[in-house]
């Protein structure tokens, strides 16, 4: 077996030149660049769940049970688990997994007070772990930003932070503070320094019912006012299989330099956009470990000095989880899937021009613009470590100018366990999706307090 993976690993890195990752896992996008979604609970709860759930002695008339539950939970069938844990006639295994369920969907806190009553040595290590989860983590970080455009586009950053969030009834509450340092290669344009501060709240108040509510503001050193930003959602799971969620969000939009800090253009400020939209979003599981993603967007840009930009996007994602094994110590998942990602604005200003006929960067604004990629995501975890690798390759059409190029990019990550109380997080991305080609690198250190 060992071999096999190691093949495979080898197989894979031969491609990496020609492979692209998007921040949203399941579809490349222009949004991946400033898109911050709801992140599920890692994957190494899951399996210390499962860890816990094969050393637990069931009742002689709770067997059958315990193992079609079992089998619901190692399928990540939560809901259906949770349906069938209600049917044991012991109440204490009955809490048991129903705080190893609560824990993989992410509910902390009803995790830990199902379990803390609960004398079991079989729970120790787990009990301390989900303590540790609910405790307050501080994530200081460093990210950097560099992208191969042509000068009156290019920007480039640098972000130095700190994230706090904590778990409360169930709500992962986030205070988010960053300063940025915008430049470009430009030299017209003199470089930004930006106070970023985000206030969000994560809530899962029952299994089946999901929401985010986040407001922020960038705090600009130069011409202008705090540029106000936020998202709000709403996720239902009907069922273990299919899901809804609809919502409203405003970003910024960091393509250009124009986009994200703006410039004085015929003594008026021009730029500094923001991204408003509407969203509605359907993820449904199909047998055989198959899996269908949609998502509709409809809104507009809006900046100073430029008209609004009223625009659509989408895509639809088919994949199929084709390795998924728990118990493997070195690799537990790998995931394969094809996106087809739609845009369209009503206006191009790809290209501004001032008075005297001079040209500005815009922002990528076709008209259509389709993108369908492949994409592929490994997952494992060894020890201490755990890692990823997550790529796309592709093709990309834009009928403004008829052109027909390749999209793709490699995104290797780690997180190294330093203690229980330490994690060491980092992240490569390379990517070359519509006219940008980027490479972004992060690194940060969490701590539990």
């Amino acid at each position: 077996m060992k071999r096999v993976l190691l093949f495979i690993l080898a197989f894979f890195l031969t491609l990496m030149p020609t492979f692209s990752f998007s921040e949203i896992d399941d579809v490349a996008s222009i949004e991946a660049q400033t898109k911050g979604e709801y992140k599920k609970i890692d994957k190494d709860f899951y399996l210390k769940g499962i860890k816990v759930f094969e050393q637990l002695n069931f009742a002689d008339e709770d067997k059958d049970l315990a193992a079609q539950i079992y089998n619901d939970f190692e399928k990540e069938y939560y809901f259906s688990a949770l349906e069938k844990t209600e049917q044991l006639t012991n109440s204490e295994e009955k809490k048991i997994l129903k705080g190893l369920i609560f824990a993989s969907l992410n509910m902390m806190n009803s995790a830990e007070d199902m379990l803390k009553d609960i004398e079991n040595p079989v729970l120790e290590a787990y009990k301390g772990s989900l303590h540790r989860e609910n405790m307050i983590e501080t994530l200081p970080f460093y990210g950097l930003l560099n992208q191969d455009l042509n000068d009156k586009y290019d920007l480039d950053y640098q972000k130095w932070g700190i994230n706090n969030t904590k778990n409360i009834k169930d709500s992962k509450i986030e205070l988010d503070y960053k300063m940025i340092q915008y430049t470009s290669s430009n030299l017209s344009f003199d470089g930004c320094l930006v106070n970023y501060i985000k206030f969000s709240t994560n809530a899962r108040p029952e299994p089946k019912w999901e929401y985010r509510a986040s407001v922020a503001g960038k705090f600009f050193e130069q011409n202008g006012s705090p540029f106000l930003l936020g998202d709000i959602w709403v996720k239902y799971h009907f069922n273990d299989f299919v899901s809804l969620k609809l919502g409203a969000v405003r970003d910024s939009v960091e393509q250009s330099y124009i986009t994200a800090v703006g410039s004085v253009i015929d003594n008026d400020f021009t730029g500094r956009a923001g991204n408003n939209k509407i969203l509605i979003e359907t993820k449904i599981r199909l047998k055989k470990d198959f899996y269908l993603s949609a998502r509709g967007n409809a809104g507009f840009y809006n900046a100073s000095s430029l008209p609004e930009n009223f625009y659509f996007s989408g895509y639809v994602n088919i994949g199929k989880r084709i390795y998924n094994n728990p118990h493997n110590p070195y690799l537990q998942k790998i995931d394969f899937d094809i996106t087809s990602y739609n845009l369209g604005f009503r206006d191009n200003l790809l290209n501004i021009y001032g008075q005297n006929g001079a040209e500005y960067g815009g922002y990528f604004s076709p008209r259509y613009y389709n993108a369908t990629a492949a994409n592929i995501r490994f997952e494992g975890e060894y020890k201490r470590l755990s890692y990823g690798l997550k790529g796309f390759i592709g093709e990309q059409i834009s009928t403004d100018d008829n052109s027909m190029t390749p999209t793709f990019g490699v995104s290797p990550y780690i997180k190294f366990k330093i203690n229980n109380r330490l994690y060491l997080k980092a992240t490569y991305t390379f990517s070359e999706f519509a006219d940008i080609k980027s490479q972004l690198f992060a690194i940060g250190l969490l701590i539990r307090i």
